[in-house]
């Protein structure tokens, strides 16, 4: 696995180096700026295949720089893993945002680090598998790639250029991190295309992609003034986290939703059997003293999927199979 790391301390990356070397990683690159990783990355025969980012940085910072690296299309689904002193919830909360596929705090511990590039390793792999089944599919079918697209309506698709959306995976590890430091005030909302099945099979997966890419920013739009974090879980599923001191009501969301599904969507969507329609589940609120945060995540989803009397979910179900 070729891997890049980023920190302007000279110390932390001959340390990262040592670690890495005793994990059996051996195709490494270290840089010490942002400025430096961009040439790194535009001068490599091959794009790395994981990418270590340190937060706090002079000129430009980590955030900054995975911002820039995730506009990279052969980057877009690279895993990057923030490494940093920085364990503030802010911080975590504007990584994932803005792309981190995970998020792990120094001082550095080799069994954690390798746990976390195992997975990152396992993800390279399944991303380079989907790249060339993709490009298999449209030579078959004398499509190209951008054109013609497989997945199966259970997948946890990545879905990008929607604010504040991230991958199933990362979610995951987003609220495993609140969890490992003790921030549970969050609260969670489910979503839930209704009918995403039928749509599916009518529209087949490029276009079912554009819908889901929609209902994305749809969520994005009703919920935008708090900030939140979301993802798609699969089988037309969406969660949204949002803080616990600001209390959504149901309807409205879903009706704003709507509204904004009638400006996104073309007129015949609207009007035929692929029709949009999205159903919110009532929020639920995480608290010290309460469930894990993915239980919370559990709860949420449950709540939408009984409005359509959907058997009870796990998060685990709807989340990347590593």
């Amino acid at each position: 696995m070729r891997i890049l790391a980023v920190d302007d301390e000279p110390l932390i990356l001959r340390l990262l180096e040592t670690t890495l070397e005793g994990l059996n990683y051996s195709d490494n690159t270290f840089v010490q700026s942002a400025a430096e990783a961009l040439n790194s990355i535009n001068d490599a025969p091959q794009p790395f295949d994981c990418i270590l980012l340190d937060i706090r940085m002079p000129e430009v910072d980590g955030i900054e720089l995975l911002r820039q690296i995730r506009q990279l299309p052969v980057y877009r689904n690279t895993p990057i893993i923030m490494l940093t002193a920085l364990a503030e919830k802010e911080f975590i909360d504007e990584s994932f945002a803005s792309g981190a596929t995970d998020y792990l705090n120094k001082p550095i511990d080799a069994t954690d680090l390798n746990a976390r590039l195992r997975v990152a390793n396992l993800l390279s792999q399944a991303d380079a598998a989907r790249q060339a089944a993709q490009i298999q599919s449209s030579v078959a079918g004398q499509l190209s790639p951008q054109v013609r697209e497989t997945f199966d309506i259970s997948e946890a698709i990545q879905i990008n250029d929607v604010p504040r959306v991230v991958g199933a995976l990362a979610m995951e590890n987003y609220l495993l991190q609140l969890g490992r430091l003790g921030m549970f005030k969050l609260g969670a909302i489910g979503f839930q295309i209704r009918g995403a099945g039928g749509i599916y099979a009518s529209v087949g997966p490029t276009e079912f992609r554009e819908i889901l890419t929609d209902v994305a920013d749809c969520i994005f739009e009703a919920t935008r003034s708090v900030n939140p974090l979301i993802s798609y879980l699969g089988s037309g599923s969406f969660i949204a986290i949002v803080p616990r001191t600001h209390s959504f009501d149901r309807e409205e969301l879903e009706d704003n939703i709507t509204t904004y599904l009638n400006r996104y969507r073309p007129e015949e969507f609207l009007s035929s059997e692929k029709e949009v329609r999205v159903l919110a589940g009532e929020q639920t609120n995480g608290s010290l003293f309460g469930a894990s945060p993915l239980k919370i995540i559990d709860q949420a989803m449950n709540s939408v999927h009984e409005r359509q009397s959907y058997a009870p979910s796990n998060l685990t179900s709807h989340l990347i199979a590593i």
